[in-house]
């Protein structure tokens, strides 16, 4: 799977959870264990599926600790190994492609939101 792939599948399941977690929240529910857990694990893997073929392609030894700060802590594990690997001059770049791309999942989210026909007002 490409890197580009990785990051469309991410989006996807974001759009899967937001739906979920408003057709959920309609019925004056919360989003069950049973669905969060997975789609959190998926998110998760995707990341780090995505980290580890970025990785690859440029060059960038990882190190165990790195790994499980990208798995656990995802959203400071990204922008440090992008601060890491990237040479200088692309740094500042890689972190903006990085903030566009966490609103590109908000946005998914609530897409999620509004096509189940339960957005969350």
């Amino acid at each position: 799977m490409t890197q580009q792939r990785i990051l469309i599948a991410i989006l996807l399941v974001m759009l899967l959870a937001g739906g979920l977690d408003a057709t959920f929240n309609a019925r004056g529910e919360s989003l069950p264990l049973a669905l969060t857990a997975p789609l959190t694990l998926a998110i998760n893997f995707l990341c780090f599926l995505w980290y580890r073929r970025d990785s690859d392609v440029v060059g960038y030894r990882r190190s165990p600790w790195l790994n499980v700060c990208v798995i656990l802590l995802v959203f400071i594990g990204i922008p440090y190994y992008l601060l890491r690997s990237r040479e200088q001059g692309r740094k500042l770049l890689a972190l903006a492609k990085c903030l566009g791309f966490g609103v590109l999942m908000v946005l998914a989210d609530a897409v999620g939101m509004v096509l189940s026909g339960h957005p969350i007002s």
